[in-house]
């Protein structure tokens, strides 16, 4: 089963349409016990980063955390969200 705890960096920069967007995918994976392999996402060590294309190019940074608390469980930290223009630019803080 995987949690993801949503990063206050995250929560500042995202708007609520998109909040809903990236919330609704992830929901998908929650009873998954990994990311690993799943379409739209792409890992990098303990990093991931979530494609979406609606309603604009963006990309959500993940984080892999492990937590003590139940081993049957992954953690998953929000970390940031960066739009992506139509030149190929990566846009945000």
């Amino acid at each position: 089963m995987i949690y993801f705890h949503f990063c206050q960096k995250y929560k500042d920069k995202v708007t609520l349409e998109v909040d809903y967007i990236v919330k609704k995918r992830l929901n998908n994976f929650t009873q998954r016990e990994s990311l690993r392999g799943v379409s739209g996402i792409f890992s990098y060590n303990n990093v991931y980063v979530l494609q979406t294309n609606s309603p604009l190019p963006m990309r959500t940074i993940l984080q892999e955390m492990s937590i003590k608390a139940d081993e049957r469980l992954s953690s998953f930290f929000v970390q940031d969200i960066v739009a992506v223009d139509d030149l190929g630019a990566i846009c945000g803080n």
